[in-house]
């Protein structure tokens, strides 16, 4: 079981990557860039690479500069690419966060409400810890 397990867990995150690239490439055409996938591939890897070295959750910053340069070094214009990167940067990273934000927030009070006696003890449990410590 252990290597279908594997190869689910590997294709899921293929498909992942392919979808994202797929994004990018579709952005920029919308926008009215007219590149072949190489190009969304190449963008893609290299925001990818900074996105890994980032200190900032989502690469913030990072991903989208490397982005913009990749694509501004292809030879297309900055007013698409600043489109593109922005488009694709909030369809790739803030609506998910939106989304996950706003389900957090409704889905808090039922948690909260489920595990409001476990939070008690182990308030109690830390501050008989705390005691200890200090005697």
């Amino acid at each position: 079981q252990s290597p279908r397990r594997l190869t689910r867990t590997v294709t899921h995150a293929l498909a992942a990557q392919v979808i994202a690239v797929a994004m990018l490439w579709t952005t920029l055409h919308a926008v009215g860039a007219d590149v072949g996938p190489a190009v969304a591939i190449v963008a893609y890897s290299v925001a990818i690479m900074f996105l890994v070295v980032s200190i900032l959750p989502g690469g913030v910053g990072l991903v989208e500069a490397s982005l913009a340069i990749v694509l501004a070094g292809y030879g297309l214009p900055v007013g698409t690419v600043a489109a593109a990167v922005v488009i694709y940067r909030v369809l790739e990273l803030w609506v998910p966060f939106t989304v996950g934000a706003i389900d957090a927030h409704r889905l808090r009070p039922t948690v909260a409400r489920d595990t409001g006696s476990h939070v008690e003890v182990l308030r109690s449990d830390v501050r008989s810890v705390g005691r200890q410590l200090t005697n």
